[in-house]
Formats: structure tokens, sequence, C-alpha cells
């Protein structure tokens, strides 16, 4: 490259006619602007170099640090490892100055870096606006009769060719520049987002759905501005300078294009807002489709349960058509200012040149070397406009974004310095390990809303106001606004009055009934709680939390324990052991080392429950806080975790330890200490606290609760034995646990990271998309893209015309010319926005609609063995960011590369009619385009979706950080879980720099084989005396042939990388299904079916796969019509597969299932599973208001769901605390309510359902005695004739069963009454605990 510019500059120098002409007339800024675009490119190659206070990472050092001048700029540094290994450099990354200002912050980090790139666009400016004089002097030199005509001419047309090259050498070190400062500030950004989550005051509240979008989408946004900065100064520069240079041409006729400007400007001032408004309603559609579908995905389970699918469906494709009609408004505004800009130079141009015809009598006539370089300015002042126009667009969308930002980090966070409550690291010097004195708590969401009211400005007030009275007006129900339920109102206190000490190793026990305080109580001693008033509120010593919703993050069981802590052998066999895990570990493949899978879905409840017991248990903390830990757990292990874990015995591992324990297991407070606190809690205050002897005495709450069970165990016990359980029967616990053998599939899969194609995509993969658009209309579209083509050509062949007869002095009628002029710019512009028109806002709608739809049905129909090895956040990608990418980029690609297609070919037109001779060059130049390509997209495709790939655990990371914020806190791990979100980003950093630099070496040698053509114009016309005019034509077409060039290269690669994203979705659409879901019309099943609720296992059994064994085994029973069948069995037994069966989850390997007398595996699943109900072990809660939780398909009244809530014991609750009463709106997942209440609300839906068979399935594992004693009242009553199946940890809760089935090892061990199976004193069911 510098050898080029050398040997130039030399040959310059030799030459004295070249240099005596260039050194007059109009060339001159080109050698000003080659001298200093040398020394420039030098300083851009120091430029790059400089660290600006960067850090390299600890991986391998990128190579562009060692880069020689010529690999700097070509680019070529990162080829032979990026092509060869993909190997992914670090780049260096800089300190981030933080203040009090985000974009002071920004200034002080990047800066200086940010505007000595702007010494390039300043450069490619003038190197750009340079050309129209060196055209007009070639032209005018090749049609001189001088003896010097071949020397001038030669000068002037070499030194054309050397500024189209330099223009494209910096352009290329302005955009990558520009993005490496892109990248660093997206990089700061982020860390910032995510630094802010860190702090969030999250108790009591579900995060902000918005807080994702902070992290991707306006992050992305906010760094547009940076290149759109730049280009809008050069914009105006370059409008300047092309003003004054048209001025220089056509003198006082260049005005006459102000009112085409003007009415440019009014255009688009018109179609803005329009597309403004609509892409915010496309915005907003789009956030409610991806909403719904993640809670499709991650509810996945008890939507097909329920047989819910196609309910969520249709809320999508509701969600989803609205959006595509939005897209398809913002089309419509938008082709107004595509065809304006598209037509913007014919029609300045018919303007100037018609007025300088008419009116610069006095000026030369209107010949080649006026026309030529006239339109070489007018395109070169066309992008700046359209720059202008668009690039303020782009910072408003940049400054909303970044002011959300802003907002976002001054939101109100939990102090960690300055906290309510005063932690202290070590308890040495105090005996006292918690201490609680009068103390008042709120939720903190509280203070956010109080904050908004107080920070309320008069316009806000006034539109509030406004937005509350057209409410009323309207009177509108089941709004789809983002307000998240809160569980407490905000004015009043979730706990008041507290006050307790906790001696430190001392245990305290917390009891209460649903709702009453536990876990508010839990987050205030954690500081999560906001103190209204204290005298004094101390936390002596560090903390370890097991929440009552486990946290697991998607890794292996051994990291979820370990959690950050060093490997400790002996102590980690001694607390799995005291977990009850070993066993688990025994029967999987890979042990401890097992992924889990997203939110652990390949757990079952009890497994992860007790995962989160054991991390807090391992990390060795002062302090280990336990929410219900034994509520998803059978007895006998509950009563292993008790023993070995919280109580005080000597073998405990906690018995030194200070522990708080929230729990509703009664049956374990006369085996604690009978010094040992117990406090109850009965809205949100403590009414009953002390020993268990002082409580018992009292005759209160808790007296009521132990009762309750006593009573409960006198029925039940038939001797003394019954709740004994030998060691030996924990050892030789069943290995065929449902939910373990899904976790084998799972390790076996999920062991691998996401699997991703290589190589070129399939050609099937465009047919695909090309065939959604129909034969009728590819060949209207085909019609109209040759007639667009053709329409364009037109106008400059014609002006081409009209300047050779001004040459030859013919007469030349300005009305005629310049009107068919003036009609086919016209013609030309409207058949591009019939082209533009018919691609995007039809024949893409249709494609992106019939694509997405085939995706997500197979998705929803396909078995859950599916889901279990696939991230939840893999597939909401493939319905997010692939979506997008196929509703937006692939659309504008088609159709901006078949129009530079269209351009191109006019160009090689242009030139052949120029000089037949150049038609030489178009193979050269294709060999070499081809050759270009075929190099970059080997690398560029795996590089495209090691990018996609990259960026799921960035994401994955924050989306885990913000549901596990509670128990980061709580351990103390901020600092470790920022440091794995930085690893995360390096990594989507690095891959997606390293494509981007592939992107700037495409650009960069394109460019260069695109100014080729101008050094084969200038010497076919030098050596062959061409017409000026046909000269003129060539060099106007060659001189934007480069960019033509490049974006073709540009946008086919970016098509052959994106539709990857289509590749992706057809992929899902090819997903196996699990089975039929409409019932054949030859069964005859009748509508009211099933009419008795009789069930028949016949020889039945069941596997997860093929190559497993099965999980029940040649089960044979019959249960009778309204029947209460119990479910009992250790863990492993088999018992959740019971439920997975009936509702065909799982399908049968060997005998079947009849109800009614119908085998159901000739049933359709919908019709299934519609008949049947079913209560799982985690309560299925999903977003939008309580009646829409209760009644899905609004099937009841009012009445019939207050009468529900009553019988659950939920309607106080609803009354009191849920100010809109049903229409209140609860956040995804209920995760603003307690787990009970969940259940509650599940069961409440169950009552409301009324189908002949109902299922439980744990279904009260996390509700106090009392409140499991009324939902059993409640099912007895209102579904005494339904046929009720119950699976469960507590014997209390089945104890009423007409039958109970005792399953062992998947086999049936017994199947009688209850009083039947207590009395075989060798039966399995008598060997079970009986306590509840």
């Amino acid at each position: 490259m510098g050898g080029i510019l050398v040997c130039w500059q030399l040959f310059a120098l030799q030459s004295r006619p070249y240099a005596s002409y260039i050194l007059s007339n109009y060339a001159m800024e080109g050698l000003y602007l080659l001298i200093a675009s040398f020394s420039i490119e030098f300083f851009g190659f120091l430029l790059q170099h400089l660290p600006f206070g960067g850090k390299s990472g600890n991986q391998k050092v990128s190579p562009e640090e060692n880069a020689n001048f010529l690999s700097s700029v070509s680019f070529s540094w990162n080829l032979p490892e990026r092509l060869s290994n993909k190997i992914v450099y670090s780049i260096a990354k800089p300190e981030f100055q933080k203040s009090k200002s985000l974009l002071r912050s920004l200034w002080k980090s990047f800066g200086l870096e940010f505007s000595l790139y702007g010494l390039y666009r300043f450069l490619i400016t003038g190197l750009n606006f340079s050309t129209p004089n060196l055209v007009k002097a070639f032209l005018t030199a090749i049609a001189s009769p001088d003896s010097d005509r071949t020397y001038n001419a030669l000068a002037i047309g070499l030194t054309l060719f050397a500024v189209s090259f330099l223009s494209v050498i910096f352009t290329g070190q302005y955009n990558h520049g520009i993005f490496k400062t892109e990248l660093k500030v997206r990089g700061a950004l982020a860390l910032l987002v995510y630094d802010k989550a860190l702090t969030l005051k999250c108790a009591g509240s579900t995060p902000d759905p918005k807080i994702y979008q902070h992290m991707s989408t306006d992050v992305i946004n906010s760094i547009n501005i940076l290149p759109t900065f730049h280009l809008l100064w050069s914009s105006l520069l370059e409008l300047i300078l092309g003003g004054y240079l048209l001025y220089q041409l056509l003198g006082s006729s260049c005005f006459s294009i102000i009112g085409a400007l003007v009415i440019v400007g009014a255009i688009v001032a018109v179609c803005s807002p329009g597309i403004a408004k609509h892409q915010k309603a496309m915005m907003t559609f789009l956030d409610e489709r991806v909403k719904v579908t993640s809670s499709l995905v991650t509810q996945i389970k008890c939507a097909k349960l329920y047989a819910y699918e196609k309910l969520y469906l249709d809320k999508i494709f509701e969600a989803r058509t609205k959006e595509l009609h939005s897209f398809q408004m913002v089309v419509k505004w938008l082709l107004g200012i595509i065809a304006t800009f598209h037509s913007l130079p014919g029609l300045l141009a018919l303007l100037a040149f018609s007025a300088y015809a008419a009116w610069a009598t006095d000026r030369p006539a209107l010949t080649s070397t006026i026309i030529f370089p006239a339109l070489t300015i007018l395109n070169l002042i066309h992008q700046p406009f359209a720059t202008l126009a668009t690039g303020f667009g782009n910072i408003l969308t940049a400054k909303v974004s970044i002011e959300r930002i802003i907002e976002f980090l001054k939101t109100d966070e939990l102090n960690r310095t300055n906290s309510n409550v005063e932690k202290v690291e070590s308890s040495v010097n105090s005996n006292i390990a918690v201490e609680f004195d009068n103390c008042t708590v709120r939720w903190p969401i509280e203070d956010a809303e109080k904050d908004k009211k107080k920070k309320k400005t008069k316009l806000e007030k006034k539109l509030e106001a406004a937005e509350k009275k057209q409410e009323k007006k309207n009177k509108v129900k089941n709004q789809t606004t983002e307000k998240v339920l809160v569980e407490i109102p905000s004015l009043e206190p979730a706990l008041q009055n507290i006050s307790f000490k906790i001696p430190v190793g001392e245990v305290m026990v917390i009891l209460g009934r649903v709702g009453s305080g536990k876990s508010a109580l839990v987050n205030a001693i954690l500081g999560e709680m906001n103190m209204i008033s204290k005298s004094k509120a101390t936390v002596m010593g560090t903390t370890s939390f097991a929440p009552q919703t486990p946290w697991i993050l998607n890794s292996s069981i051994r990291e979820n324990i370990l959690f950050g802590s060093e490997y400790d052998e002996e102590w980690y066999d001694k607390v799995i052991e005291a977990c009850a895990l070993t066993h688990d570990f025994a029967i999987l493949t890979d042990g401890d080392r097992t992924l889990v899978g997203d939110k652990g879905i390949s757990l079952s409840g009890g497994q992860k429950q007790r995962i989160g017991t054991a991390r807090a248990v391992y990390a060795k903390k002062d302090i280990v806080i336990l929410d219900d830990p034994l509520s998803a757990v059978d007895s006998h292990v509950g009563k292993q975790i008790f023993e070995n874990v919280i109580s005080s015995k000597p073998k405990s591992l906690l018995k030194d330890k200070t522990r708080i324990i929230v729990t509703n297991a009664v049956k374990y407070l006369s085996e604690f200490p009978t010094e040992t606190q117990i406090i109850f809690m009965a809205d949100g205050k403590i009414t009953e606290q002390g020993s268990l002897q002082k409580l018992l005495e009292l005759k209160g709450n808790v007296w009521e609760m132990v009762n309750i069970g006593n009573e409960t165990r006198s029925s039940t016990e038939s001797n003394e034995d019954v709740e004994k359980l030998t060691e030996e029967s924990v050892l030789e616990e069943v290995d065929s646990n449902d939910d373990i053998v899904v976790k084998d599939e799972e390790m076996e899969v999920s062991s691998n990271e996401e699997e991703l194609r290589s190589g070129a995509v399939s050609k099937e993969v465009y047919f695909s998309y090309l065939r959604t658009w129909g034969k009728g209309g590819l060949i209207i579209w085909l019609a109209l893209l040759v007639f667009t083509g053709a329409a364009s050509l037109v106008p400059e062949l014609w002006i081409t015309i009209y300047s050779q007869r001004q040459e030859k002095g013919l007469d030349s009628p300005i009305p005629f010319y310049f009107g068919i002029y003036a009609v086919v710019t016209i013609i030309s512009a409207l058949s591009l926005a019939c082209y533009a028109w018919f691609t995007l806002g039809y024949l893409c709608i249709k494609s992106s609609k019939k694509i997405l739809s085939d995706a997500l049905k197979p998705v929803a129909a396909s078995p859950m063995l599916f889901f279990d090895n696939t991230p939840s956040g893999r597939i909401i990608n493939r319905f997010s960011s692939d979506a997008s990418t196929l509703d937006m980029k692939i659309p504008n690609e088609i159709i901006g590369y078949m129009l530079l297609m269209g351009m191109f070919i006019n160009f090689m037109i242009r030139m052949v009619i120029s000089n037949i001779f150049l038609l030489l060059s178009v193979p050269v130049m294709f060999g070499f385009y081809y050759l270009l390509q075929i190099f970059y997209l080997a690398s560029s495709r795996e590089l495209k979706r090691l990018d996609l790939a990259a960026k799921s655990p960035l994401y994955q990371t924050f989306g885990e950080t913000i549901d596990g914020l509670t128990c980061i806190r709580a351990f103390g791990a901020d600092e470790r879980f920022k440091a794995n979100c930085v690893a995360h980003l390096d990594k989507s950093q690095d891959v997606f720099y390293l494509y981007n630099t592939g992107l700037r070496w495409l650009e960069v040698n394109t460019g260069l084989v695109g100014a080729l053509p101008v050094l084969f114009v200038v010497l076919a016309s030098i050596y062959q005396n061409n017409d000026p005019s046909f000269t003129g034509l060539g060099l106007v077409a060659v001189m934007t042939l480069s960019e033509t060039l490049i974006g073709l290269v540009f946008l086919f690669c970016n098509l052959e990388n994106d539709i990857i994203s289509v590749e992706r979705l057809l992929d899902y659409s090819k997903l196996p299904s699990e089975g039929t879901f409409e019932t054949d019309p030859n069964l005859n099943l009748k509508p009211e079916w099933p009419l008795k609720g009789e069930i028949t296992f016949t020889n039945y059994s069941t596997k997860y796969r093929e190559d497993l064994d099965p999980v029940l085994k040649n089960l044979s029973l019959t249960v009778k019509s309204g029947e209460k069948i119990g479910v009992v069995g250790r863990t492993g037994a088999g018992k959740s597969t019971i439920s997975m069966a009936l509702f065909r989850i799982i399908n049968a390997s060997e005998g079947s299932i009849s109800i009614d007398g119908v085998d159901i595996s000739k049933i359709g699943l919908t019709d299934l599973r519609s008949r049947m109900t079913i209560i799982p072990q985690d309560p299925y809660i999903f977003t939008g208001t309580l009646r829409a939780n209760l009644d899905p398909e609004s099937k009841n009244s009012d009445d019939k769901i207050w009468l529900a809530l009553e019988s659950v014991g939920l309607k106080s609750f609803v009354t009191k605390t849920m100010k809109e009463g049903l229409e209140s709106l609860i956040s995804d997942g209920g995760s603003s309510i307690s787990i009970g209440q969940r259940q509650l609300i599940c069961l409440a839906r169950a009552i409301l359902r009324k189908t002949k068979i109902l299922l439980l399935d744990e279904a009260t594992a996390s509700v106090d005695v009392q409140t499991d004693e009324m939902v059993q009242l409640a099912l007895s009553t209102e579904l005494k004739d339904c046929t009720v199946i119950t699976i469960a940890h507590r014997i209390n809760t089945i104890v009423n069963s007409d039958r109970i089935l005792v399953l062992d090892n998947g086999y049936v061990a017994q199947f009688d009454a209850p009083n039947k199976l207590l009395k075989d004193p060798d039966g399995m069911y008598s060997g079970l605990p009986a306590k509840p």
C-alpha cells in the first residue's frame, strides 16, 4: 500500500507536464490532498496503536497490536488465524472513568480517541469533493486540441484514480476506529447497567422487564450516536462544499434546487412522525409477543398439562399480526422518504439544468464539461442530505435510550454501606448474632413509588390527570399495562414492631400461615427491606441463604453447591450426605457434574431445594437462613436433613452456627433444644414469641398448629413404631425417579454448548424463504425489479443525448428535452416506490408471518424432552433476535441488494456506451469480487454463528443475576458475579470485534478493486479519443461504482450471514411433535367425556427414552369413579410419573391407560388434557390479571370466582391487598406473592375448571397445616364428585383418601384403604413416617 503511494508521488515529480498542469487550473487541491493523505494515513497508523489507557485481557494478544503499516491499513493482519482456527483475541479494554454525569464519564474515557477519528472523516470529505473539479479538468483536457493533451489528461486521470484509492483506505480506517470506540462504549454501558442491577432493591417486587432492554436495545441504540455525530458535521460540510462547487459550475441557477430541498424536507417532516408513531407501536407489540412467547417457553410444562398451548399461540399470533401491521404502516410512511431520496439527484439535476438552460444565457452551453461534474456533485450531496434527515432521528433514538439508562442508573438502590440493617462481618466480640428492636419495615418498592410522586413535574401531573380522566371515560378493563402486583399496599408497612434476639450458635424458628410475613422477615434480616423506624437492627457475621423458591444456576450441580467457594472434598462429601443428595449423584452418569439446565429445569422441586440448602451449608457462613427448607421433600428425607443439618444434635453440620429456620413442619419443634426461640407471624407482626413449652401453655396459634398435627398423627398411627424410618430404608431408595431419568438425558445433551452449523448456508434455505412468496408474487416481483432498473437508467441517458446535441450545436428545445427528463425521473421514483412496497410491505411480511408461525407451532407441540435439553433463553432468542433479523434486516438487505444490482447493471451499460473496450474490465472485476466474497464468507459465516452463540451466555448471566439478587447479596458474591459477567461480555466483544475487522478487510479490498475502473476509463478515453459526453457518462458511473460494488458485496455477505436466522427458525419448524392434538373423528369421542372419571392401568410401563430403563413397570390397577386416591412412595418411586403418564407427557412403552373405557393413546392431546386438571408441584402463574389466572377461558361469573377464592382462603387476601380485585395484575411467575398463595390460586383455578379428574402433585407442599386442612375440606366439598389423585409428602394430606397407592421402584407395592395398609406391619406404608 505504502509502496503504491510512494511510486505514485515519484512519478508525479518526474513528469514535468503532469506537474505543471496539476499545480494549475482545477486540480491543485488534488496534490495537496495526496500529500496530506499520506501524512495523515501514517498518523492514523499511530492512532490505531495508541492504548488510550487500555489493558489487554488474559487471552492471547491480537496480532493487530503488532501489525505493520501495510497490514494495518489493509486489515490483512487478521486473515490467517481468522480463517483457519477461528481464534478469538482479547482487544484492549480501557479503564472507564466514572463521574456523576454519564455523558461526562463517557467523554473522559473515550472522548479523545473519538475526536481524533474525526480527522479521517474530514479528509474523506475533502477527497470526495475534489473529484468534481478533477472530472471537469479531465473532460476539458481530453477535449483540448493542445499538444500536451495526453500528458495533462493522464496526470489528472491518475490523480482521480489516486483520490478514489485513498478515499477507500481512509474510509476503512475511519469505520474501524469508530467501531472500536463503539465497542468500548458498549462494554462500559453494559457493565454500568450490570453494576446497577446488582444494587437494585428486589424484595417484594419483580424486576422491571425494561432492565433487560437496557442491557441490549438501549445500549446498542446509545452507541449508534457515535458514527452519526461525525457524519452530521461532515454532512453539513459536504453540503456547503457541494453548494459552493455547484455555484462555480452553474452560477445562480443552482439556487433553483433550494425549492426542491425545501419540498424534500417537508416530505421528511411529514413522514417522520408517522414512522415514529407506528414504529413505537410496533415495538410495543414486539415486546408483548416476546413476553408471551417467553411465558410459554418458561412455563411450557404447565401449559401442556392445562392444554393452554393454543391459548398462548392465539395471544402470540394476535400480537404478531398487530406488530406486522404496524411494520406495514412504517413501510408506507417510509416509502415516501425512500422514493424522494432515490429520485433526489434526478430532481435536483432537472431543476438546476432547466434553470441553467433557460436563464444562464451569459454562461457556456450546457455540455458534458458542466453536466457530468454537476451530476457528480449532486450524487455527492445526495448522501449528506439523507444523512442529515436520518441522523437527527438516530440522535433522538439514542437520546431516548441514554435517558432511559440514566433514569435506570438513578433508581433507588440498596445502600450497602449505610444499610437499614447494621451488618458487622464478625460476631467474635458479641454474644448476639441478630438483634431487631422495635423495627417497622416495608417493601423497598414503596420508596420508588414515593420518589416518583415527589419528582413529578407539572406536565407529568397534567398528563396523569388526563390519563385518569380518559380511563374513567372509557371504563376499560383488563388493560395490558406494565404494572406489577405488589403484595402489600404502598403506604402500609410489611412488618410492624419486630423485636427479637438470636444468640450466637442458637436457632430461631419462624412460624406462620400463608402470607403472614415470614419471608418478609427473612428479607428484612438480609437487609433487603426498608426500615421505617427502628431502635436497633444488627446482623453480626456473614450470612448464607436458601430461599423458599430455590435459585438454580444453569451449570453443574457441584458448581451450584460450591457457589464460588474452594472445593473441600471432605466437607463437600459431608454436606451432600447431610442434604440427602448422595443417592441422587449415584444415579447420574456424571454425578454432581451433571448440568441441570436453565433454572434447574431437569431437577425436581425437592432436588432443587436440597441443592439450595447444600449451598447455604457448604459456604460455612456465621448465620444460615433457611426459608421453608423441608416443604418439597419427602418425610424421611426431611427427617434426614433436619437431623444432619438443621438440628442442634452432635452430628448436625450447623450445630455451632446461628440458624434462622422458616418452616411449617411443626413435628420437629419438640426436637429442638428446650430454650429454642420460636416466633409466630400474623399480619406482619410477631403475635407469639418464646420457647415451645411457653407457647403451648398460651394455647394460641402455635398450640393450634401443633394440636392439628397431633390429631392427624393419632388418626393415622397404629403403633409407636410407625413414625420411625430406619437408616437402612433410607439407603435402599429405588433408582427410578422419573425426574432423575430426565436428568440423565439432560446430562448427555446439555453438556455441549449450542450446536453450531458450519459451512455455507444451504440453498434450500433461500428457496424456502422465496417459496413463501408464492409463484405469482415472485413473477410480479421480478417484473417490477426489471422495470425499476430500466427506469433508473433512462434519465441520465436522456441528459447525455441532450449534452451531445448541445456540443454539436444542434437545436435542443428545452421544454421538450427537460419535460421528458422530468417525466422519466418521476416514473423512476414511482417505480421504485412500487417495487419497495411490494417487497417490504407485502412479500417480506408474508414471509415473516409464515416462517415464524411455522417455527412456533412445532415448538409448542414438541415433547418435554426438547425443553429439558434446550435452555429457555436459547429458544426465546430465536423468536426475538432471529425474528427481528427476519423482519427487519433481511427484507432491507434483499431490496437493497437488488436495487444495487440494478444500479450495477446500469453502470455497466453506461461504461459500455462510453467505451466498448471497458466491457473487458467487467470479467476481471467480477473475478476479483467473486474471490473476495468466497474468501470472506469462508469465515464470516462461522464468526456470525459464534457471535450469535456468544450473546446467549451474556444475557443468560444477566437474567440469572436479576433472578437471584437476594441470594447473591446474602452470600456476598457481588464481585464474583460481576467478574463472570465481564468474562462473558469480553468473549462476546472479542467475537464481534473479529467479525467486524473482517468486514473492514472486505470493505477496503472491494473498494480498491472498485477504483480500478476509474483507471480503465481514464486510459481508454485518452488513447481512443472518446466523445467527452460518453466519457463523462462513464466517469460518473465508475465514480459511484466503487460504493455500489462495496454495497453489493456487503449486502450479499450480510444476507448470507443473516439468512442464518432463517435457517435457525426453519430448524424449529422441523421439530418432531409429541403426538396428535386433535382426536380422530372416527373415535366418536363425546363432548362430555369423561362422564365417570374411571381410570384403568393395564400392564402399563413407560420410559423417558427408548434406551433407558422403564420408570413405571407393569402397572395394573383401576381407580373407580369419584374415588380419592393418595399416591406415596420414597423419592424415586415414580410418583410424579403417574401424572406425566396420565397427561401423556410421556407415552407408554407397554400396556395402556384407559379413561371411561377409552384408550388415551387414541385421544388427541388437546382433548385429553383439557378434560382433566392438575395442580403441579411448581405453581403455574402467568402474567395477567387475577381473573385471567383463575379463569383463562372466561367461562365463569364473578360470583363463582369469588366463591372459589373463598374456598381456598384467598378472598380476604384479595380484598385487603389487591386494590383492583379480580382485575389486579400479577407479575410473571407470581413472584410478587408467596409460593403458598400461588398454590392456592392454582387450587382455585382447579375448582373453577371442574373437570371429572383432578391430580394434585404436592399441591399444598408450601402451605401451613391449617391451610392444608382447609384446602382438603374445600376439595372434599367442591369436588366431591371428581376422581382425585393426590401425590403428597405429608401423610395427613392423603390420610382421608379412599385408597392409597404405594409405589416402590416403579411397581405397585400396595393399593388399599389407609386403615388396612396400617394393619400390615411389614408393608411399606406403615414404614413411612406418619408425622405431617
